[in-house]
């Protein structure tokens, strides 16, 4: 009797077809369904209902702002043969990947049963995947008895409403504990997740305090002279270094160095009033698409399932392209609309705000 026994696969990289973000392409090449279930053998759901067969990926959803990697857990309780082993089939996109993300197999094989171990774990190292791109990864298993199981690979999620929700992983960015207890309480102010806010400021400055774009967006939450101007109409008493939006990148940077501009003398410098300047401009924004008439019913139209998961990326898509710009890509390409090429900076822009936001709160936690 065998306590352990380990299987290595080898992995042919070299000539297995084009490479994915998972590996090179098996030579079975496209991979339209699931292993087909041979109905002659497949067992009726007795009651009580059979042990589940089931794949379980580690994190449970895509990161799309890190290279990260993907644990595929294969469980089965009737145990798992190096013949059913063969059924397995990983995909990404409906191509067949399969050969080239198994990097190793280890079962125990029972003394009882003369079964094989009732989990197997695939580990694919270092996986990039790029927000701007569409990942449909999928692993499909089928054991002798009939049992099936196909799962997917989903993306990342991000509540925009508030709730009562903490952060759980910050290890792969560097916030300061003040920082946090601000968007705490500006996110409850106007009615945000906490999660999400410090996924937008994550992805606008990686929390740099003093961070200047080219596009002299500046701050935590990195606003424009566009934006400045709206939120200073409520704001009128927060400080505005003279003849700031005129300068280049470069003058301020050098102004912040030599102490000439600070937080005391420009608002979006100061951690405070950048995170609550902010949260107020997506709360204009979200205004904006509700109260406009023509711009709701478009949104419900188009998105008559899930209408508010569909608004929070479209919110996104306004804060980092201009509302003018999403609305007119809406209104002509539909619930295609974050396809299109005109759009793909801020369809990664979103993508890797919905990544930060998913692995803040735990969702996505890595290996």
């Amino acid at each position: 009797m065998f306590n352990w026994v380990g299987l290595t696969f080898s992995l042919l990289v070299g000539c297995l077809g084009p490479a994915t973000p998972l590996g090179s392409v098996d030579g079975i090449g496209v991979v339209t369904s699931p292993p087909a279930v041979d109905q002659s053998r497949v067992n009726p759901l007795p009651s009580p209902q059979p042990a589940k067969v089931d794949v379980v990926f580690q994190p449970a959803r895509q990161n799309l702002h890190r290279r990260f990697d993907i644990q595929i857990d294969l469980i089965d309780p009737y145990g798992i043969s190096l013949e059913e082993l063969n059924t397995l089939v990983v995909s990404y996109n409906g191509l067949n990947v399969t050969k080239s993300v198994i990097f190793q197999t280890t079962w125990e094989e029972s003394a009882a049963t003369d079964r094989l171990k009732d989990q197997v774990t695939l580990r694919i190292p270092s996986v990039v995947l790029k927000p701007e791109s569409i990942h449909h990864i999928s692993v499909s298993y089928q054991n002798k008895l009939g049992f099936a199981v196909k799962k997917e690979f989903e993306t990342p999620v991000c509540p925009l409403v508030y709730a009562d929700q903490d952060f759980i992983d910050i290890s792969f960015i560097p916030i300061k504990s003040v920082h946090l207890n601000l968007i705490r309480f500006y996110a409850e102010k106007y009615g945000y997740n906490p999660l999400f806010i410090a996924a937008v400021i994550g992805q606008e400055s990686r929390f740099n305090q003093y961070a200047v774009s080219r596009a002299k967006a500046l701050g935590l939450t990195q606003v424009t002279g566009i934006a400045e101007g709206e939120i200073l109409r409520s704001f009128p008493l927060w400080p505005q270094y003279p003849g700031i939006n005129s300068m280049s990148p470069r003058s301020i940077k050098h102004s912040l160095r030599k102490g000439f501009v600070s937080a005391s003398n420009e608002w979006r410098f100061d951690a405070e009033k950048s995170i609550e300047g902010g949260a107020y401009f997506y709360q204009l924004l979200e205004k904006r698409w509700r109260r406009s008439d023509y711009l709701w019913k478009l949104v419900q139209a188009t998105f008559p399932v899930h209408t508010e998961n569909e608004l929070q990326k479209l919110l996104l898509a306004s804060y980092n392209s201009g509302i003018g710009r999403v609305a007119k890509t809406l209104r002509g390409r539909g619930r295609h609309w974050m396809s299109t090429p005109d759009l793909e900076e801020g369809r990664g822009y979103v993508n890797r705000i919905l990544s930060y936001c998913d692995c803040f709160g735990g969702y996505a936690k890595e290996l």
